[in-house]
């Protein structure tokens, strides 16, 4: 009888220990509770991170193509800088060149840097060029734009032509 007592307590015991060890209902609500406000959290920082990075991303490749253009324009003014050279800035804020009879016009279209007869390719987020000038120095703007159109960020370098002429608002 006493065996009979021991292995029902046993039982009992064990029941309890187990009821003990698991969790309730209520519990593990709260858990899932708590991990679905955390991956929200995470992804809606993650989005926003990612706004982020692009936004940086394109003023960085914006500086970067800049470079270029700042780099290729001095070299290919300076190689036609010459005694016989004239360069003209118009009132609508282009670059020309007249060079022995010949005129090459400074654009951006497309992506593509064209300076006359040289052209440079992938500049994808400088959208426009435009030239000013005070009689002495041509300054070169380089503008991107958003998809309305409208300026989001603009950069200038300053060319000093030594030998060519350099008229304004011709």
């Amino acid at each position: 009888m006493q065996r009979k007592t021991n292995k029902l307590n046993l039982q009992k015991n064990r029941e309890i220990k187990r009821g003990k060890r698991g969790f309730t209902l209520v519990e593990l609500a709260v858990v899932l509770g708590l991990l679905v406000m955390l991956v929200s959290m995470v992804v809606s920082f993650s989005v926003l991170i990612k706004d982020f990075v692009n936004a940086s991303e394109d003023e960085y490749t914006f500086l970067e193509e800049h470079a270029v253009l700042k780099d290729r324009f001095c070299l290919w003014a300076s190689e036609n800088d010459t005694p016989d050279a004239v360069f003209t800035v118009g009132a609508d804020h282009t670059l020309t060149l007249s060079k022995n009879g010949a005129v090459k016009t400074v654009t951006v279209s497309d992506g593509v840097l064209s300076l006359g007869d040289v052209q440079v390719p992938d500049l994808e987020t400088v959208d426009g060029v435009s030239f000013y000038s005070n009689g002495k120095l041509i300054k070169c703007t380089a503008v991107r734009c958003d998809e309305d159109g409208a300026v989001v960020e603009e950069l200038s370098f300053v060319f000093f032509p030594r030998s060519a002429a350099l008229v304004q608002g011709g």
